[in-house]
């Protein structure tokens, strides 16, 4: 999912402000957040007491669906909008939907 959002990005904005150096600090920020999951307590249990079924806990559910997903859907939803309303050929518009 971030690798979609750097691509909007790269489409978006022009190369001398999104260069290699902005990529690679949005790349170590999802991951510093994405690592979050590995210091709550008892996340996911996964043994033969819960007949080897991952079991999520509250605040690991949380915390994986609120804040990773929306660090990543939310802008990444936003930026393939403004790329679709510059569409100006009306095929590109037409079978934009599936974008």
């Amino acid at each position: 999912m971030i690798l979609l959002l750097i691509f909007t990005l790269i489409l978006l904005k022009p190369v001398d402000k999104f260069n290699t150096k902005i990529q690679i600090a949005l790349l170590v920020v999802v991951a510093i957040v994405l690592l979050g999951l590995l210091f709550i307590p008892n996340g996911i249990q996964i043994n033969q007491s819960t007949n080897w079924k991952p079991h999520w806990s509250g605040s690991f559910f949380i915390y994986s669906i609120i804040v990773c997903s929306t660090i990543l859907i939310i802008p990444t939803s936003y930026f393939s909008l403004k790329i679709y309303s510059k569409f100006e050929n009306l095929h590109f518009k037409k079978n934009g939907n599936t974008f």
